[in-house]
């Protein structure tokens, strides 16, 4: 199981990395050839990829963001070891349009796989 975990990791290491080195190229690309067309989340996106440690603290700041969202609301494993004052956990129609709406973090993440993983002239 733990070597398991280690390809996991090692897979969404080079998958961010990747992620990130392409970002950055293009957004590089694109200041020197039309800085005038960037609007302002293109250069937030810009300065998220300005650096690897910017680019890594984003990407947990969303990952403790999802997973507190899934303890507090779906699972409730680590929260209530933690405060006293935890809401109870959502059930039905608010619990299944949480869970599809935390569950799309991890279809991008496929669907990112699938074009990410594909090298060719229009994807370096």
């Amino acid at each position: 199981v733990q070597s398991l975990a280690f390809i996991n990791l090692f897979h969404g290491f080079s998958s961010s990395w990747l992620v990130y080195q392409v970002v950055q190229m293009r957004y590089n690309l694109w200041r020197t050839k039309s800085p005038q067309s960037m609007r302002w989340t293109d250069h937030l996106n810009c300065f998220l990829v300005s650096t690897p440690i910017s680019y890594t603290c984003f990407l947990c700041f969303l990952a403790c963001t999802e997973d507190l969202a899934w303890d507090l609301l779906i699972d409730q494993d680590y929260v209530p070891l933690v405060s006293q004052n935890v809401p109870a956990p959502l059930q039905g129609l608010s619990r299944s349009v949480m869970v599809s709406v935390l569950m799309l973090p991890q279809l991008a993440h496929y669907f990112l796989d699938a074009f990410i993983w594909k090298l060719g002239p229009q994807n370096p």
